[in-house]
């Protein structure tokens, strides 16, 4: 009887090749997948004001939340349609960043190109930045002013935007003195070294992986609650914050634009609610300070609603009215800053 041959190492070296080589090919599929449909970051360069920030003429895209492609002028600065004009530098977080929708359909990009189109030569810097605060703003004026020059500052931020600012677990942050006024501090911000970070950035796969991360990673341990709680920061910060804001940027005037947080959805009712008690506070305490402009999109948000029931947030991929602007929400800030922006220009003259 003949039995049978035992394996070869040329079999078992073939098999562990073919199954090697259906391996690689699995990754890259699910790697190009990832890139083409989920997410693609941009390359980073070291900036002394921004840290890793994108290079001039880099692209991101993101699917996550919103379906959108980035492009960066450098130094963190997105793109706008136009880069010569009257400088208005626009700071913000990631509403003003946004990157869930194209660079044109940005609020940054729709307020300039509408300013244009009022005859206003003007030319919006956009510089936000995802989890940006008023003492990042405070801190970064120097440069800011040394780069740019604006005749024009706009700060776009929120109810967190202010208390985030006390927060001393961040790069920037205000102290309470002894007298009770408030100090930006400052400390070394730790980062992984530039290469590594670009490593990471040329694979979706990565990228997709430490996005992950920092979600599970950035919340607040239990028992160490930030003192930025709205239940024990006191509404006077508010004002102390905006008085930094002034004395940071002297020759240049000041807008603040509130991103509503309306409208609010009620389970027990059908019609959402137009007034939220953070934006209510926030919007109170600025009432008491000096030099600034306040601009505050609700009443357009309000009118979205009502004419086209459509909600400012929300997209396919995310629940309605959740997290950043939509399309529409950029149009209704837009159309808000705009009208704001005009009157301040003919004013100026």
């Amino acid at each position: 009887m003949k039995s049978n041959p035992p394996f070869s190492k040329i079999n078992f070296s073939s098999a562990r090749f073919r199954a090697a080589l259906w391996s690689l090919i699995v990754v890259c599929v699910f790697e190009l997948s990832i890139r083409t449909l989920v997410i693609r970051p941009a390359m980073l360069a070291f900036d002394a004001v921004w840290g890793s920030a994108p290079i001039e003429g880099a692209c991101s895209f993101h699917a996550l939340e919103g379906f959108g492609t980035t492009c960066y002028a450098g130094r963190n600065e997105v793109q706008t349609p136009f880069n010569s004009g009257l400088p208005v530098v626009v700071l913000g977080d990631s509403y003003t960043e946004a990157i869930q929708v194209d660079n044109a359909a940005k609020y940054v990009s729709l307020t300039e190109a509408a300013l244009r189109e009022r005859g206003w030569d003007v030319n919006l810097i956009n510089l936000g930045d995802s989890n940006r605060t008023i003492a990042d703003f405070v801190y970064m004026a120097p440069e800011i002013i040394a780069r740019y020059a604006p005749e024009i500052v706009v700060i776009q931020t929120n109810q967190s935007g202010f208390f985030d600012s006390l927060n001393p677990r961040r790069i920037n942050y205000f102290a309470l003195q002894a007298d009770g006024e408030l100090k930006v501090m400052h400390r070394d911000r730790k980062e992984w070294p530039l290469l590594a970070q670009n490593v990471i950035h040329t694979s979706g796969l990565l990228t997709l992986t430490a996005v992950r991360w920092n979600q599970t990673t950035e919340a607040i341990p239990a028992g160490d609650e930030s003192p930025t709680d709205p239940t024990r920061a006191a509404p006077a910060h508010l004002a102390q914050e905006v008085a930094q804001l002034v004395a940071a940027y002297p020759n240049s005037q000041i807008v603040i634009l509130i991103i509503p947080g309306v409208p609010i959805l009620f389970p027990d009712k059908i019609n959402p609610g137009w007034e939220n008690p953070n934006d209510m506070e926030v919007l109170s305490a600025l009432t008491q300070a000096e030099k600034i402009s306040v601009v505050y999109p609700a009443p357009a948000f309000k009118e979205l609603y009502k004419k086209y029931g459509v909600f400012p947030r929300g997209f396919f991929n995310s629940p309605p009215n959740y997290g950043h602007l939509n399309r529409y929400g950029h149009i209704a800030v837009a159309e808000t800053l705009t009208a704001a922006l005009d009157a301040l220009l003919k004013g100026a003259r």
